[in-house]
């Protein structure tokens, strides 16, 4: 149960309960390709790859058969939550019940983990093949290394060169995750910002949404390592989000622990890469 509760005592408290600073939103569920997990916990996502055609020799020819390729990947989810307690005297004596507060934040820690979440299986090992014990890592050809550089016009024009070439999926949507220190380098190089160059004019907003066929997606829990920053470049389909549950809430008494209210927050949930050429990495340093 909660050892903080009494800092909020009426006597200390004049004001409503606020939360500190925070990202309460997920900002890449709706990003990536999401799927219900339905047996124990892990599922399999098969897709079908690149076929070609053959020349048929000479008339009235046999019908030749070629195996069409197929891919599976294997997604494991996990099981998050977060559980708290207010005793019963203790709401007596609280001026501002910090029940919505709570909440709030539960609801904030559930969104945070789902984007950690995807943010981690971009880049890490995927599991393929028939029962999904086939090891697959991510692709160093579409790896951009940061060269002791932030991020650059250069290096972005570069990742959607990546996809471009890979041959990925034009009519999805393409995003692009940066953190605030790559969005103050783009806002100081005078190409990106000049109006003759983009219209979104970022200088108005402060704020990228649309440049360079991508969606920008700001997120400060993006990996890093000695100073460099792992920016994503990926295509929708590239990234799966699998959940097992939803993010489910509950607020209940505790006869147990002298009628105490009890807030809880769970959901089983779990994230891979579908393609090694739909997801670029671009370091950055800081």
């Amino acid at each position: 149960m909660s050892q903080q509760i009494p800092t909020h005592y009426a006597q200390q408290f004049s004001e409503g309960v606020q939360l500190t600073a925070q990202q309460t939103d997920t900002r890449l569920r709706g990003a990536v390709r999401v799927e219900p997990v339905d047996s124990a916990d892990r599922e399999f996502f098969d897709y079908i790859g690149k076929s070609s055609m053959t020349e048929r020799e000479g008339r009235h020819a046999k019908t030749v058969l070629t195996d069409t390729p197929h891919t599976r990947r294997m997604v494991t989810t996990k099981t998050y939550d977060k559980s708290d307690g207010i005793d019963k005297r203790d709401e007596s004596r609280v001026l501002n019940k910090p029940i919505n507060g709570y909440t709030r934040s539960y609801a904030g820690a559930a969104n945070r983990q789902t984007d950690q979440v995807i943010i981690d299986s971009a880049l890490a090992t995927a599991y393929t093949g028939v029962d999904g014990t086939t090891p697959t890592s991510f692709d160093s050809d579409f790896q951009i290394a940061h060269n002791s550089q932030a991020l650059t016009l250069a290096k972005v024009i570069e990742a959607r060169k990546k996809l471009i070439a890979a041959e990925n999926d034009r009519t999805q949507p393409w995003y692009f995750a940066y953190g605030s220190e790559q969005m103050e380098d783009l806002l100081n190089n005078t190409t990106v910002t000049s109006i003759d160059y983009n219209s979104v004019k970022m200088l108005a907003t402060g704020e990228i949404n649309n440049f360079l066929g991508f969606t920008w997606i700001q997120t400060e829990l993006l990996a890093v390592a000695t100073s460099v920053r792992s920016c994503l470049a990926w295509v929708q389909d590239a990234l799966l989000l699998g959940i097992t549950d939803d993010v489910t809430g509950d607020v209940s008494r505790r006869n147990d622990l002298n009628n105490m209210l009890q807030l809880h927050w769970e959901m089983d949930i779990g994230a891979t890469r579908m393609s090694e050429v739909g997801v670029v990495e671009i370091q950055c340093s800081e």
